[in-house]
């Protein structure tokens, strides 16, 4: 599970994943392929892996997408305390919490296929129940 400590960067609303951390300058470097650009952590949201993969063998990160075998798109939250992600359904313009998964077998259960993100891609999930 030492990959939930990977990270990526959303940057105008595209995601990065992220090179390094330096904190001692509070700047994150992050990997856009043609080079290694830098932001600071106040202009910055870090999102971090869950080391849970979808059933592609991606890694589920905080804010994906997902879709479940039954159809149902969910946005994922990741509680780094509890390391357990919680599912949130878009309804009526507001997130509530409809459930939540601890372990690989609970992913490979509900054959999570992560299909974008809220910050690249929200029309997946806001334009379902508006």
């Amino acid at each position: 599970m030492e990959d939930r400590f990977n990270y990526k960067v959303v940057v105008k609303n595209t995601s990065y994943y992220v090179d390094r951390i330096d904190y001692a300058h509070e700047m994150i470097y992050y990997d856009t392929i043609l080079r290694i650009l830098s932001i600071s952590f106040k202009d910055a949201k870090l999102i971090q892996c869950t080391g849970l993969k979808d059933k592609n063998g991606e890694f589920i990160y905080e804010g994906d997408i997902v879709k479940t075998k039954d159809k149902l798109k969910l946005c994922v939250k990741y509680n780094s305390e509890t390391f357990n992600l919680s599912f949130w359904e878009y309804f009526n313009k507001h997130y509530f919490e409809v459930g939540h998964l601890d372990s690989k077998d609970q992913c490979e259960l509900y054959e999570l296929e992560i299909i974008g993100n809220i910050y690249e891609n929200p029309e997946l999930i806001e334009g379902d129940k508006e």
